[in-house]
C-alpha cells in the first residue's frame, strides 16, 4: 500500500514527538506546536477522534502556558473536529471562544468530503461496471 504524504507526515512528526518529549519541558510551546501538527494530519484524513486527542493533550500543556496564538489555533481545530464528528455538546463547549474562520473551516471539510465521497463512488462504479 502507497502511504500518502499525510501518513508520511505523521510517521515522522510521531518521531518528532517522540524527541521534543524528551528534549523540552511542558513550558516550551514545541511539543503543542507538534501535537497540533498532528492533529492536523489526522484532521485531513477524516480520522477526528484521533485528531481530537492530539489536540486535547496539545490544549491541556497551552493551559500553562502563555501562547494565545497557539491555543486559539487548538481550540478552533477542536471546535471544528467535534463540530465534524457530529458531536454538538464538545463542539458547543467551545463556542464561548469567537471563531470568525470557524464556519469556514467547517465548510471546507465538509467540501471535501463531499467530493472525495463522490470520487470513491465513481471509482468504485468504473472499477465493478
Amino acid at each position: 500500500m502507497k502511504l500518502g504524504k499525510y501518513e508520511i507526515a505523521l510517521q515522522s512528526l510521531q518521531r518528532v514527538l517522540e524527541i521534543k518529549k524528551q528534549i523540552y519541558k511542558e513550558s516550551n510551546q514545541q511539543v503543542p506546536q507538534c501535537l497540533n501538527n498532528i492533529g492536523y494530519c489526522y484532521l485531513e484524513l477524516y480520522q477526528y477522534k484521533m485528531a481530537i486527542m492530539y489536540y486535547e493533550e496539545s490544549f491541556e500543556l497551552l493551559k500553562i502556558q502563555d501562547n494565545s496564538d497557539l491555543k486559539s489555533n487548538t481550540l478552533l481545530f477542536l471546535k471544528v473536529c467535534y463540530h465534524l464528528l457530529g458531536d454538538k455538546q464538545n463542539s458547543e463547549k467551545y463556542a464561548q471562544y469567537d471563531f470568525p474562520q470557524f464556519q469556514e473551516l467547517v465548510e471546507s471539510y465538509l467540501l471535501k468530503l463531499q467530493k472525495n465521497s463522490t470520487q470513491k463512488e465513481i471509482q468504485n462504479k468504473q472499477f465493478f461496471a
